[in-house]
């Protein structure tokens, strides 16, 4: 169990540096079915930067 936890949690982190290191776009995600929710969720969170057309 500890194994496990311990996978996940490190998985969420490089989840989290990846998006906020710019590795998948906001205008990717919007590429996506049902990518939009999931883009304007992530900007929320401030972990995609918001679309070149939004700033």
């Amino acid at each position: 169990a500890l194994a496990l936890t311990g996978v996940a949690v490190g998985a969420c982190a490089f989840g989290a540096a990846a998006l906020r290191g710019g590795a998948v776009s906001a205008r990717e995600w919007r590429a996506l079915p049902g990518g939009g929710v999931w883009a304007a969720r992530l900007r929320r969170w401030r972990l995609i930067p918001p679309a070149e057309r939004e700033r």
